[in-house]
């Protein structure tokens, strides 16, 4: 599963031990089954990344400067998720 928020402690330990009790496992073995996270992405970082834009005359602009039809702000932000992975029934 994963979602725009993190999950929240009681949901994460039903689900652990709803696991634990089907599968039959100990504290030990329940951490390869039943794992969870963030995970980040961000489009554009304009800090390490640049994209140029050549122009017909010859001209080498930077993204940010070329256009004002690009939104680089928003893709510049990181998106972060939540994800937990565990056996379905």
């Amino acid at each position: 599963m994963i979602q725009n928020n993190s999950f929240e402690k009681k949901q994460l330990e039903e689900i652990q031990q709803d696991i634990k009790r089907n599968l039959e496992l100990s504290d030990d073995e329940l951490d390869y089954f039943v794992y969870y996270g963030k995970i980040s992405n961000q489009a554009y970082d304009a800090t390490r990344d640049t994209i140029k834009i050549l122009f017909k005359n010859g001209d080498l602009k930077d993204v940010t400067e070329a256009s004002d039809h690009l939104n680089i702000q928003a893709l510049s932000k990181p998106v972060n998720k939540y994800y937990i992975c565990y056996p379905k029934k």
